[in-house]
């Protein structure tokens, strides 16, 4: 039996048909409507370059205020560094040569700057990053997505950098931890090796707020501090300082981890001789629970493991 024909109008025929029957004012309609949403591109896009021109004006007022911020830090430096060389104490002028280095190489201010320098770039850096927020709901609300996208990424980097170079510090080991695992006891957060009651030191310095937390043979030391979302940045070295002239190597790898919230967020090379040093800079920002892990591969003699002067930034 041959099929049966579905002599039904197609919906393509049908909307002819309507379109066919339908009063002349509407069918007068169609096109301007038509028109109307091809004109809301260029509106759009307009729009657009008009979020993009505020952030980028946003972002030269920042820079004026960045100039003039180094600057200033550059003429505090130098009168610091004048005052201490009239006081004849070498190691207050290696201080301050080496806070200028700091500052000339990685763009780090010196901490407790008077207010009258870090002031001002305190409320730029607040200005531009409320600028950026602006920027992202702007394209948000105009549809353009990827726009914003860009914009969330480049402000969250913003945050992340202008922290570590001027926003406020604190050292981690100042706040309270918690759920503490390691061997045999063998934790401090005051610079000082638990077992030997002596403070040790990095690259010939003492480094007072320095954890050391020793893992157990074939697993992990942990220790926990509660962040409640308030950082931005955490900064620190890690690795294994010698602490007596006969001291062992560690006699299995060590991997130092950093977790934001159960996540990781560095790990280290592993660590197998004292005196060798790794650095990192990871962002925190929302982070509420911060965890960092000592990972021993098999025994764990000479695991003298140090996060070495760990700091927080707003």
């Amino acid at each position: 039996m041959p099929p049966a024909i579905d002599d039904r109008p197609t919906v393509r025929a049908v909307a002819f048909q309507q379109g066919a029957q339908m009063p002349a004012a509407l069918r007068l309609a169609v096109p301007l409507v038509v028109l109307l949403g091809a004109a809301a591109v260029p509106g759009r896009a307009a729009d657009a370059d008009a979020v993009k021109e505020k952030l980028f004006q946003a972002k030269k007022t920042y820079d004026v205020e960045l100039q003039a911020f180094r600057k200033a830090v550059e003429d505090h430096l130098n009168k610091r560094e004048d005052e201490v060389r009239n006081s004849g104490t070498k190691k207050l002028v290696d201080q301050a040569r080496a806070e200028r280095d700091r500052f000339v190489s990685a763009g780090e201010a010196p901490p407790n700057l008077p207010p009258a320098v870090q002031n001002p770039i305190t409320t730029a850096r607040a200005a531009l990053n409320a600028a950026y927020t602006d920027a992202v709901k702007e394209y948000v609300r105009i549809k353009e997505d990827e726009a914003a996208e860009a914009a969330e990424n480049e402000q969250r980097e913003f945050r992340f950098t202008s922290a570590l170079a001027f926003g406020k510090r604190t050292h981690l080991a100042s706040l309270r931890h918690y759920d503490l695992k390691c061997s045999n006891g063998w934790f401090s957060n005051n610079g000082v090796c638990p077992n030997k009651k002596v403070k040790y030191q990095v690259n010939g310095e003492f480094a007072p707020h320095s954890i050391f937390l020793h893992p157990p043979t074939k697993g992990t030391g942990q220790v926990k501090y509660p962040l409640g979302g308030s950082w931005t940045a955490l900064r620190a070295t890690v690795g294994v300082p010698k602490i007596e002239d006969n001291a062992g190597h560690p006699a299995s790898a060590l991997t130092f981890e950093v977790l934001g919230d159960g996540k990781s967020l560095w790990k280290s090379e592993p660590v197998t001789r004292w005196n060798e040093y790794q650095s990192f800079a990871v962002k925190v920002e929302k982070v509420k629970t911060l965890t960092l892990l000592v990972h021993s591969a098999d025994q764990a003699e000479w695991a003298r493991s140090v996060f070495v002067e760990p700091v927080l930034f707003e």
